[in-house]
């Protein structure tokens, strides 16, 4: 709700899902490309560089998305654990 930690986590975890779409971009840059030299020229080598730089952007797509995954859950410990600080004081005051 207010915290400095929240607002950092969440700042966080939108760089990483924007990161997260560059890779998906990437990914989808190498594929067609990769496809278009095996089309065109029937160049295997160049079409295999290309298939192996897409896997690692997929990869790092995920990654990220498992990531921005990871900091959601903390994100909603944080605000639990906010509320239930106010609670309690409000409670035993």
């Amino acid at each position: 709700m207010g915290t400095n930690a929240e607002f950092n986590l969440r700042f966080t975890k939108k760089m990483i899902e924007r990161e997260a779409a560059a890779a998906e971009k990437k990914y989808e840059a190498s594929r067609k490309k990769a496809l278009d030299a095996l089309k065109k020229s029937g160049d295997v080598e160049t079409a295999r560089i290309y298939a192996e730089t897409a896997v690692q952007n997929r990869t790092s797509h995920n990654q990220f998305l498992i990531m921005a995954s990871r900091i959601d859950s903390v994100i909603a410990k944080v605000i639990s654990s906010y509320f239930i600080h106010f609670w309690l004081i409000d409670f035993l005051v």
